[in-house]
Formats: structure tokens, C-alpha cells, sequence
């Protein structure tokens, strides 16, 4: 980027890292997002179709009964404004054990208020009961016979707030989400790696890809 033209705008961006076609015709809206991490709530769904929440519970509810052999702790972790990595860095400090004896499906966004199912090896139901966190609490505390693996979800429920919508009035920007909604709901929305994975400040990490390949 050191002798290239700086991207002026998210427009410029995106065409910079080879982004140039959309998956409807609509105009943008020029929205914030994420001003605040509950502007952008997700909730993992899971294999069998369940919606975590990311309200909090009373953790009395925990499931009874004898762990099965070799047990694993299944926990909903309910995050704000937190790194799923460095959430469960901080559940394994305060269980005293190795970090990669957690594991989750899959990580979730940083800046967010999120939901999430993980797995701890080993039987640690009462001692999880009794631990309070900063960033983040812990609820549905029950048991599974296998890990949760990378990749162990139906999906992701997403509730987004856009902000400082300027631009356009409310009969305008109804038309733009309704047509929105239209081609969302005939051609489908495909699984988009945008600039979250290229990055925004510093979009170069395809051409980094590229020479590590």
C-alpha cells in the first residue's frame, strides 16, 4: 500500500481487494454500523435448529444427573464486546486448565453482543456455577459425550441497528430494504468473506496469502 493510492472511501476498498459485484441492485443506505457492540447481536443456532439467547438466566438451571464417561461441560457463553478466543482463554485461567481444552463452533464478531455454545473436557459443572466474568457470563451449564468442533452449527441469527442514516427518509428507505428483502429472499445471500477477512486498515492480507501460497 506504501505506493499506491489510499482507498478514499468503503467503495474504493472493497474494489481494491477484487470486490465488485453485489448480490442485489439496491443503492446503499450510507449507514454506522456497529457504533455500539448492541448494534450487532448474534446468536448461534445449532444442529438441530435451537436459538441461543443473549439473555441472561439464573444458573440454578443446570442440568442434573451423572455426567456420562469421559464428559465434556457444555456451556452458552453469552459475550460483549469480546474475542471468542480470549473468552475462552479466560474460562480456562480461572478452571486452572490448558486453554485448547475449550473448543466452540465457530468464532464471532469482536464488536458485538454474541451467543455461543462451548465445550470444556472434562466435568466442571459445579466449579463453573460459582464463576463471574467482566466481559462475558456463562448460563445453561449441562453435559455432552462429544466436543463441540469447528464447524458444529446450523448457523448465525443476526440483529442488526444501522445508525445515522442521513440520506434518506423513512418512505425512501423503506422502498431500498423492501426491494432489499425481495432479492435477498429469491436469489439467496451467499456465505460473503468481505472486508473482515482482508481487512480494513491495513487490506492486504490476500496479497499476504498469496505469497505465502
Amino acid at each position: 500500500m506504501r505506493n499506491q493510492r489510499k482507498p478514499e472511501s468503503v467503495s474504493d476498498l472493497e474494489k481494491y481487494v477484487a470486490i465488485s459485484t453485489y448480490t442485489t441492485t439496491t443503492p446503499g443506505i450510507r449507514g454506522d454500523l456497529k457504533v455500539y457492540p448492541e448494534d450487532f447481536i448474534v446468536c448461534e443456532i445449532t444442529p438441530t435448529g435451537r436459538i441461543l439467547s443473549v439473555n441472561e438466566q439464573i444458573k440454578s438451571g443446570e442440568k442434573k444427573g451423572n455426567p456420562p464417561k469421559r464428559p465434556y461441560t457444555l456451556i452458552d457463553v453469552v459475550k460483549r464486546n469480546e474475542d471468542t478466543i480470549l473468552a475462552a482463554e479466560k474460562i480456562a485461567q480461572k478452571l486452572h486448565i490448558e486453554s485448547n481444552r475449550v473448543s466452540w463452533a465457530g468464532l464471532k464478531d469482536n464488536r458485538a453482543i454474541t451467543s455461543q455454545r462451548m465445550t470444556i473436557q472434562g466435568d466442571y459443572l459445579h466449579k463453573l456455577s460459582s464463576l463471574n466474568f467482566d466481559t462475558f457470563f456463562i448460563k445453561n451449564i449441562g453435559y455432552l459425550k462429544k466436543p463441540i468442533k469447528l464447524g458444529d452449527l446450523w448457523g448465525n441469527k443476526f440483529d442488526i441497528l444501522m445508525r445515522n442514516i442521513k440520506d434518506l427518509n423513512e418512505e425512501a428507505l423503506l422502498k431500498i430494504t423492501s426491494q432489499f428483502m425481495n432479492q435477498i429472499a429469491k436469489f439467496g445471500f451467499p456465505n460473503y468473506y468481505g472486508l473482515q477477512r482482508f481487512g480494513s486498515i491495513r487490506p492486504n492480507s490476500h496479497l499476504v496469502g498469496k505469497y505465502i501460497f
